[in-house]
């Protein structure tokens, strides 16, 4: 696997840092386009341990900073939901405006929301992957802390997450409690794939049920044993990267 750095600019002027991930022969039949979860980055293990089983197959990756995290410019503690989804949209727009081969989106944790949300606007996107994600504010809550419901629009305060402290507004509870998740789910009509830790201590594994049952055709649950929400075992990497592999060959000729 090659990789190489890119910036990506938003409406905005703030910058995105992405990584692009190649086949050592440069050539590439597909392109998976990645949305970290919310207390990760780009270059958080397991997102490089799938990308480098995807280059192997001879299929493309892209793995980004969401804004104010990692190396993309903008504060965090201002962004929410919305912005994330905004982030994703530029970032597949930018790499797909003269791209013809097939692009899937795969996101961990609120990343899976995330790509979800924008999926709605890109109809192109042959199908979406998700990793252990909430399906709905309860889960979600859960990670982003439930401190936040209490918190005004403007007010902010720091929150711990995997040992890493981060600065958080209200707003960005407040946007994504105005989300419907569900119609959202319901109306995505696109190929996906939903999978989750068999003991998830972050998000149950009932959320994983949710999304299958709300989601209308072309669905497909599968249950990882032996993972943890981060997938942080090589093992548990390894398995994910051929399940995913095994699943793209349903839209690749």
């Amino acid at each position: 696997m090659k990789s190489k750095r890119i910036r990506i600019e938003k409406q905005n002027g703030e910058k995105l840092t992405a990584i692009i991930d190649l086949p050592d022969n440069g050539e590439y039949r597909a392109l998976v386009i990645t949305v970290h979860c919310f207390s990760c980055e780009k270059n958080y293990h397991i997102y490089r341990r799938l990308h480098q089983s995807f280059t192997d197959a001879g299929i493309a990756g892209c793995r980004f900073d969401l804004t104010g995290l990692g190396e993309s410019e903008g504060e965090f503690s201002e962004t929410n939901f919305t912005e994330n989804v905004t982030d994703t949209l530029a970032v597949v727009k930018t790499l797909c405006k003269d791209l013809t081969c097939p692009v899937f989106l795969m996101g961990h944790s609120l990343g899976g929301l995330i790509v979800q949300s924008a999926a709605l606007y890109l109809p192109a996107v042959k199908g979406i992957v998700t990793l252990a994600t909430p399906s709905n504010l309860n889960g979600i809550s859960t990670i982003v802390n439930t401190q936040l419901k209490d918190l005004s629009a403007n007010e902010e305060t720091t929150i711990q997450i995997q040992g890493r402290p981060f600065h958080v507004c209200g707003s960005f509870y407040q946007d994504l409690a105005s989300i419907d998740l569900d119609e959202s789910l319901h109306n995505l009509d696109v190929p996906h794939l939903i999978l989750h830790p068999e003991k998830d201590s972050v998000v149950p594994l009932s959320h994983a049920y949710r999304l299958f049952e709300h989601h209308r055709e072309n669905k497909e649950l599968l249950v990882i044993r032996n993972a943890n929400h981060l997938f942080s075992t090589q093992d548990a990497a390894d398995r994910v990267g051929q399940i995913i592999l095994n699943w793209f060959q349903n839209f690749l000729s």
